[in-house]
């Protein structure tokens, strides 16, 4: 996972219906940050392009009260 590269992962996780979300320590700053999985194998095409607006929601939001995201990456 090319997010490793920048985060080192912990053993705490929560499992959704569509995603798993690790804790994880940023390298850099030291801060924690969640890390969401996606298998893209177990999910329809719909459900999959349905995730789509949130991520680009996501990318622009910049707000104290709302979690930064960071990266996305495809592997």
């Amino acid at each position: 996972m090319l997010a490793l590269r920048f985060t080192k992962s912990s053993t705490q996780s929560e499992e959704g219906h569509f995603a798993k979300v690790k804790l994880a320590r940023h390298v850099v700053t030291g801060g924690q940050v969640p890390i969401k999985v996606i298998n893209e194998r177990q999910q329809s095409f719909s459900s999959f392009q349905e995730l789509l607006p949130e991520v680009n929601s996501m990318q622009v939001l910049n707000h104290p009260n709302i979690v930064k995201l960071l990266k996305v990456t495809d592997t």
